[in-house]
């Protein structure tokens, strides 16, 4: 079997620092590219609600700003530099 990329869901918790460990392996292991990713929030779920525009708009932004520094950080603790 050829793996090329191995793609890394992660939600900052201790249980996906330790998986880490595993992807990384496996991406060495392989030769592949690791994509690491996490999803911060799903927009749609707002539908029933009324939100202003520029209350959301800052709301989306904060929470991006928010995950880009958890998943920093998550890097940093993890061994992806490895």
């Amino acid at each position: 079997m050829q793996v090329k990329k191995i793609i890394f869901p992660t939600d900052f918790s201790e249980a996906s620092s330790n998986a880490l460990e595993y992807a990384v392996y496996m991406s060495k292991m392989f030769n592949a590219d690791l994509e690491i990713i996490h999803v911060v929030f799903d927009e749609t779920y707002l539908v029933t609600m009324y939100v202003p525009q520029g209350t959301l708009q800052g709301f989306l932004g904060e929470l991006e700003v928010g995950a880009q520094q958890h998943l920093d950080e998550f890097l940093m603790n993890g061994t992806v530099n490895d």
